[in-house]
């Protein structure tokens, strides 16, 4: 790996750990691999936490983002001068913000509720007679699910059993060892996900976790942005990783990585999709997806600094009401010791005078 180390939270007092490396696969494994030790080694920090990558001329830059609440508890809360506390919250809150233009925060606000009731992406599990086409249902038919073994968090071993939905998946754009889905959302955005081999080690079945320490993953990948010109990657894990499974006890969902696109290699990427019921679909994913590091701070600011800042005023008022009172009985005191010491002049002269 690169002689570039590792910037943590500690250093930059932001909820980030960033690295960069040299653009060979066997380099963005081993970076891959010492960010995840480096969120790990803090087990609160796995609750939820997101990697991106985005790709240069000849390297790679790494940034993990951090749960931002989780960020706070961990670094911020910790301090005892709770002024400094609010003061970098709320700076890392106006710095994303005034750096992150418009036109990266997408207009649609993703409803997952409302997305899982569109049977056309939903497996059906009912028996059909092939044969006969009025059979099928309005359910998803995939003939792409993958069987592998995985541990629930709770140490029962289940099946994988996560299918790809025919009409999100580009043939065009999918490899021998990777499948290409568009994102249900409307949403400019494709997914890249092992493909279920059978005759491979657990039907070639990877987790994030895994599937970014593997250095033949990012010599795919590496092919692929070559190919498909997208400008970042993002993965992610805990929390925000098993959001959609059904299973509350998930250890970790079939390994799917986000590519991303601007306007122009989106359009671009067209020419090379046959499928008009694609293109059709790709026509539609026009906007990029909401802009998470605005929904973090968004996040960071309700569930924490707001409470934080109502707190911190209430310290400084209380501090100055008693700068206040303090000042004011050191002027009553000053005015009692100068009356106390003109009293007793008047009086020493009045003596004086009396002699």
């Amino acid at each position: 790996m690169s002689n570039n180390k590792i910037v943590g939270p500690d250093t930059s007092g932001m909820p980030y750990f960033t690295l960069t490396a040299n653009l060979t696969p066997q380099e963005l494994a081993s970076a891959s691999t010492a960010l995840l030790d480096a969120v790990n080694s803090r087990p609160k920090l796995t609750q939820a936490y997101r990697m991106e990558v985005k790709f240069l001329q000849n390297s790679a830059e790494f940034r993990i983002c951090l749960d931002t609440v989780v960020w706070y508890d961990c670094y911020l809360r910790v301090d005892p001068d709770l002024n400094k506390v609010v003061e970098m919250a709320r700076k890392y809150i106006s710095t994303t913000r005034r750096e992150i233009p418009p036109d990266e925060d997408g207009p649609f606000v993703i409803d997952y509720q409302e997305i899982e009731k569109e049977k056309a992406y939903i497996r059906c599990t009912r028996p059909h007679n092939i044969k006969n086409p009025e059979s099928k249902c309005k359910y998803d038919h995939p003939t792409l699910i993958c069987n592998g073994n995985v541990i629930t968090r709770d140490g029962r071993e289940t099946t994988c059993n996560y299918y790809f939905p025919s009409k999100l998946t580009v043939q065009e754009l999918s490899t021998k060892e990777f499948v290409i889905l568009l994102r249900r959302e409307p949403i400019r955005e494709l997914l890249m996900l092992p493909l279920p081999i059978k005759n491979k080690d657990n039907f070639n079945h990877f987790d994030n976790e895994t599937l970014v320490k593997n250095s033949d993953f990012w010599s795919d990948l590496l092919k692929q942005q070559q190919s498909l010109t997208f400008y970042s990657i993002a993965l992610n894990y805990g929390r925000w990783e098993t959001q959609q499974s059904h299973d509350k006890y998930a250890q970790a969902c079939h390994a799917h990585v986000h590519l991303y696109f601007n306007r122009e290699t989106w359009e671009s990427l067209k020419n090379i999709v046959k499928s008009r019921e694609i293109i059709a679909k790709m026509n539609a994913r026009k906007y990029p997806g909401p802009n998470y590091l605005l929904k973090d701070c968004m996040e960071l600011e309700q569930q924490r600094l707001q409470s934080a800042e109502h707190q911190n005023m209430l310290n400084i008022n209380n501090s100055l009401v008693n700068t206040i009172n303090n000042n004011f009985n050191s002027l009553i005191n000053t005015i009692n010791n100068n009356n106390n010491t003109l009293v007793n002049a008047i009086e020493k002269l009045s003596k004086k005078l009396d002699v």
